[in-house]
């Protein structure tokens, strides 16, 4: 009887340690989580299968076509409905593509607009854009270095695997 009280104890006290991340997380802001908090929530079987759940139901709404490809998918995270899952990186990639869109200056500036309009609060200066396309260059320019170094490693690696 005391072997399976001390059992029932440890395993309590390892359910609360494991879940207590997560209801710390679940307490915080999206800003304030943790990547570990985030990729730890993204991976998390019953959170997945939420967002999956959640996905459908809205593809549902937009017709049987939408709802079929949404059946389909396997892992979804959507900022709009769980922005706390969002990695930064993420962030920063779709703003890039999006409001530094370098083919479709319309489709870059109607981005702009909506960061803006959904931003209001944090009133951005008038030169937030062009101060930002500052970083985004420096960001472009180590990003194509990246790519050229590893178009050459790849080229060396082909090379010597072929003698």
């Amino acid at each position: 009887m005391k072997r399976r009280l001390v059992m029932i104890n440890v395993a309590f006290f390892a359910l609360v340690a494991n879940f207590a991340p997560a209801v710390a997380a679940a307490t915080n802001a999206a800003w304030q989580w943790t990547a570990e908090q985030r990729i730890k929530s993204r991976s998390d079987p019953a959170s997945i299968e939420a967002r999956k759940r959640t996905h459908v139901q809205k593809a549902a709404r937009s017709g049987p076509d939408a709802e079929s490809n949404a059946v389909k998918l396997v892992y979804v995270v959507d900022g709009s409905d769980t922005p706390e899952l969002m990695l930064p990186t993420e962030l920063w990639r779709f703003l890039i593509v999006s409001a530094f869109d370098s083919t479709n200056a319309e489709a870059a500036g109607a981005w702009r607009a909506t960061y803006r309009n959904r931003s209001a609060n944090l009133a951005l200066s008038n030169d937030f854009w062009d101060r930002v396309a500052v970083h985004v260059a420096v960001y472009r320019r180590a990003e194509d270095e990246f790519a050229d170094a590893l178009q050459r490693f790849d080229r060396v690696a082909a090379e010597r695997a072929q003698r």
